[in-house]
């Protein structure tokens, strides 16, 4: 972790790149996922709304990375050893009026999103929060899915 803004600029940064569900893919001239709000709100919050679209992205768990600490600077003059953690999102999909089928494609294209570019770029992670200093890390963030176990996902 760069500095204690990382967390935050990272969640504003996959926001950001989510909002792209939203665009008409190629060969569309209009879309009806055009009105689709990406939000960050706890799980128990979001899909209120069914006047609209939504992709809802929850930062649920937070846990220090193995790997990443075998990576740290211990020994390097002048250099801390990095703080290495593991985000974990959960990400849910509501179509306007409760729409099953325009959840899937919200989910279809998020996935998609995601899988295309597997990382963050420094580019998206610089300015999406004022002092946070993650795009200048040597270290990209990585995206990759999670499967998350069965007993987790009936906590809520």
């Amino acid at each position: 972790m760069s500095n204690p803004l990382a967390i935050a600029a990272v969640t504003a940064a996959l926001r950001t790149r989510l909002t792209a569900v939203a665009t008409p893919l190629a060969g569309e001239t209009t879309s009806d996922l055009s009105d689709t709000q990406v939000t960050t709100l706890p799980p128990d919050k979001a899909g209120l709304s069914e006047d609209h679209s939504q992709v809802n992205l929850f930062l649920y768990q937070v846990l220090p990375s193995a790997s990443g600490r075998n990576l740290d600077a211990r020994g390097v003059a002048g250099r801390k050893p990095a703080l290495a953690i593991e985000l974990f999102y959960l990400l849910t999909f509501y179509g306007r009026n409760a729409n099953e089928l325009l959840s899937q494609r919200l989910l279809g294209r998020a996935m998609s999103l995601l899988h295309s570019s597997p990382s963050l770029e420094p580019a998206e992670l610089s300015g999406v929060l004022a002092d946070a200093d993650v795009h200048l890390a040597s270290d990209r963030v990585r995206l990759y899915p999670h499967i998350m176990p069965s007993s987790d996902a009936s906590w809520r």
